[in-house]
């Protein structure tokens, strides 16, 4: 193969792979193939706007210049699927948001009481309940918001 052949070839493998649009990123092997083609995801970030933790978050990530997409509990809903799903990633102690005033409007008994099950029937039942923000990025999640943690997190 010419060098000329080459380079075509390679310009017509950049031009298709760039059709994939901007949410994939390319390593490009300059000997005529490409090594990787990865989808990344865009975070979402979960939780209640008037929330000043969440405030800080959204702020970061602006700041950051991080495309993200916002899920307010209040308005969209949330289902038991996702509430499993963040739970096995985090476990439920970690999401049960204690300090709010939700929480404190239990009965000793049911704060007493709580398990696994309880907790997540509660969280889908007050999302106030849920510590914010959650943040959805590459398969895993976080929850609350420190300017280190989301630096690391999207340094990668």
């Amino acid at each position: 193969m010419s060098h000329t052949e080459l380079s075509t070839d390679i310009l017509d493998k950049f031009t298709k792979i760039l059709c994939v649009g901007f949410c994939a990123y390319v390593n490009l092997n300059l000997l005529g193939c490409f090594k990787e083609v990865k989808t990344m995801s865009i975070p979402t970030m979960f939780g209640i706007p008037n929330c000043d933790t969440l405030k800080k978050a959204k702020k970061w990530l602006t700041d950051a210049k991080v495309q993200f997409e916002f899920h307010d509990y209040r308005k969209q809903g949330l289902s038991k699927k996702w509430l499993t799903s963040v739970e096995q990633t985090l476990g439920w102690e970690k999401m049960l948001n204690k300090r709010g005033t939700t929480f404190r409007q239990l009965s000793d008994e049911q704060k007493n009481n709580l398990d696994k099950a309880s907790a997540l029937e509660l969280m889908e039942t007050h999302p106030a309940m849920i510590k914010r923000p959650i943040l959805s990025h590459n398969d895993t999640y976080y929850v609350g918001f420190n300017a280190g943690m989301y630096a690391e997190i999207f340094s990668q």
